[in-house]
This record gives C-alpha cells, sequence and structure tokens, in this order.
C-alpha cells in the first residue's frame, strides 16, 4: 500500500468516527477534484447532513494549542456551510476530533509550511484553529 492510499484510508477512518458519533450512517468520499473531503449522510442515496473535510496529524492532541488549515480548504467549507453544515475532522496519534465551522471562533490567519526546506514556495496562508474547539470522540 502506498503513502497516499495510507492517507487517504486515515481520512475515511476520521470520516466515519465522526458520522458515528452524529449518528449518520454513511460517509460518502468526494472526487479528489473538490476541495472537501467527504459527506455525511442519512444513507447511500440519502440526505447530505454535513460537508467534511478530514485532516491526520502524526502528533498528539495536547502537543500544541492550535492546528492549521490551508486556506482554500477553510474558504471551501465557509462557502459550503452557508448551504450546508461543514465539519473539520482531525485524527491525531491519540485520538479524533471535529468542529463543526459555525462554531468556531478565534480563528487567526497565519502562514504555513508544508516542507522542510524553507522555500518562500513552500509557504502558504492558513487558518489557526485552537484544538479546545474540537469535540473529542475518541
Amino acid at each position: 500500500m502506498d503513502i497516499d492510499q495510507k492517507y487517504l484510508d486515515k481520512e475515511m477512518e476520521i470520516m466515519e468516527a465522526v458520522a458515528k458519533e452524529l449518528n449518520l450512517p454513511h460517509v460518502e468520499p468526494t472526487p479528489a477534484t473538490h476541495r472537501v473531503d467527504g459527506l455525511l449522510m442519512t444513507g447511500p442515496n440519502g440526505e447530505i447532513k454535513y460537508m467534511i473535510e478530514a485532516k491526520s496529524r502524526n502528533i498528539e492532541k495536547d502537543k500544541y494549542k492550535t492546528t492549521k488549515l490551508e486556506i482554500g480548504k477553510w474558504i471551501a467549507l465557509d462557502r459550503f456551510d452557508r448551504y450546508i453544515p461543514s465539519i473539520i475532522a482531525i485524527g491525531w496519534t491519540d485520538c479524533t476530533g471535529y468542529a463543526k465551522m459555525q462554531d468556531l471562533k478565534d480563528v487567526k490567519f497565519t502562514l504555513m509550511n508544508r516542507r522542510v526546506i524553507r522555500r518562500p514556495s513552500d509557504w502558504q496562508i492558513a487558518v489557526e484553529i485552537p484544538i479546545d474547539q474540537f469535540t473529542i470522540i475518541t
């Protein structure tokens, strides 16, 4: 199994944990061309209840007080949230949590570096979200 498939499997695991917590029986992954990872639904052909963006982190939840999300993902979730409630879900090494977009407060806009080499092209604008605003489910 390659790294990309492992990451996709982990994202699905995170989305399924949130769906279970919200008593929604179906997770529908979205195509790679979409800005969010999936839909939480009442069934395979059921009503869409939430858009969801899942992130996998290789750290424990309490290592930092905030987590970052790339600005494009934030904007997509914010736009969707006007019509369909949207969720950010994170799987840390020790637990999984989620936050509904409508409940998030005190976010900051910052820069995020995606690589070890600190080239200007590696920086991107991100939203910094306080972790204490996430509901921890596992």
